[in-house]
């Protein structure tokens, strides 16, 4: 399962793989989307951010892993709005060596 969030925005992309690599697409509980707004609030890291997407992978026999983009543009299956990045920036600060090339592009864009 992939999740991309900024303030005011979040996708999820739910799907799982099947023993013989046919993908298939689940709906989530509504529960899981509250969680994943609380975890990237608590893994805020001041100076550095929060992550901008999140992937989880769960294999047999209950193995699992999680990568967190910090720096890479989320891909997000609808757009956030004008002005997103920028009130992310405001509630998840971080430092000018931690804001990417990519986020400072859009926040430009904004001011424009």
């Amino acid at each position: 399962m992939s999740h991309c969030a900024v303030i005011g925005r979040s996708t999820t992309d739910p799907e799982f793989i099947r023993e013989n690599g046919t993908k298939e697409r689940f709906s989530p509980p509504l529960e899981i989307f509250k969680k994943l707004k609380e975890l990237r609030r608590g893994m805020y890291i001041p100076g550095k951010g929060t992550w901008f997407s999140a992937r989880y992978v769960i294999t047999r026999p209950g193995n699992y892993r999680v990568d967190y983009n910090y720096d890479e543009e989320p891909a997000f299956t609808i757009p956030p709005v004008a002005g997103s990045y920028k009130l992310d920036l405001q509630h998840f600060p971080r430092d000018d060596e931690h804001i990417p090339d990519w986020l400072r592009q859009k926040l430009q864009r904004t001011e424009k």
